[in-house]
């Protein structure tokens, strides 16, 4: 692709094991990454030339740049041919939201919102006593698990978001056996009941 030539060769980029990495591509969306404000602008406007050689353009309406730092008061001026781009503090990439601060807290949390909900909607089938608890474990990992986990390849997980997690968890298997909280039964045991043979 273009943009593999025109960046295959630059020694910019984060090492991982030993390895370059500059850029993350998926179809046509393309992420650079630099560990300064100069290596970024080379590996712009090296992929700029070569696009433009090739008869492309990038497009610097979609094109955002964003710092992942400990110092985020940086104001770097990024440009493809003369214009500057814009900085952002989250962005969108596939589907998943990556802000500055490389936290994912509110990231999780949106996604447990959502798995509560796809629970709620599933709640006849993963709560009915007539059933196998092993068949409603599996049918709760096929089709809650997912909704929970997507995107979690770019979570940072922290201890708190952990805890979510985990009481994510617990509340859907105290549901599915219809343990309440109140006769103060220990996770531990919900958790034996839900693997027992």
């Amino acid at each position: 692709t273009v943009m593999s030539e025109a960046l295959e060769d630059l020694d910019a980029g984060i090492r991982v094991n030993g390895t370059v990495i500059n850029n993350l591509r998926y179809a046509d969306d393309t992420v650079l990454v630099a560990t300064s404000e100069s290596e970024l602008q080379v590996l712009i406007d090296r992929g700029n030339d070569i696009s433009e050689r090739a008869g492309l353009s990038i497009n610097t309406n979609k094109t955002k740049f964003m710092i992942v730092s400990r110092k985020p008061d940086l104001n770097p001026n990024i440009l493809v041919s003369g214009k500057p781009l814009e900085r952002v503090r989250q962005y969108k990439y596939l589907g998943a939201w990556v802000n500055e601060a490389w936290e994912s807290y509110q990231k999780i949390k949106t996604r447990i919102e959502f798995a509560r909900t796809s629970f709620n909607k599933m709640r006849k089938v993963l709560c009915c006593r007539q059933l196998n608890i092993k068949l409603r474990v599996r049918l709760l990992l096929c089709y809650i698990w997912p909704v929970v986990t997507y995107g979690c390849e770019t979570w940072t997980l922290k201890d708190a978001s952990i805890k979510r997690l985990q009481a994510f968890e617990m509340w859907c298997y105290r549901r599915m056996w219809r343990i309440s909280w109140t006769p103060r039964i220990r996770n531990e045991t919900v958790l034996r009941r839900v693997h027992m043979p």
